[in-house]
């Protein structure tokens, strides 16, 4: 399992992000998912967040609208090393 922390731009929000990426064998997606805290309140109204790492489904979303976490959906692009 991969650990990557960075910054989660969407245009709902901007947060800073931990992210956990299990990568799966013989060419399937693997799974992300991760746990961030947001600059701002997130205020959305999809299920589905377009990011600059990836579409996302938030989980769970703190009572103060900022800490939340989430599940990846299709290819994430964070791994450039």
């Amino acid at each position: 399992m991969k650990k990557w922390n960075g910054v989660m731009i969407s245009n709902d929000f901007e947060a800073d992000v931990q992210i956990y990426h299990k990568e799966s064998i013989g060419g399937s997606l693997g799974e992300w998912s991760g746990h961030g805290v947001a600059k701002s309140i997130i205020n959305f109204d999809n299920d589905i967040c377009k990011t600059n790492i990836g579409d996302i489904i938030i989980t769970k979303l703190s009572f103060d609208g900022k800490s939340f976490t989430f599940q990846g959906s299709g290819k994430p692009i964070f791994n450039k090393s």
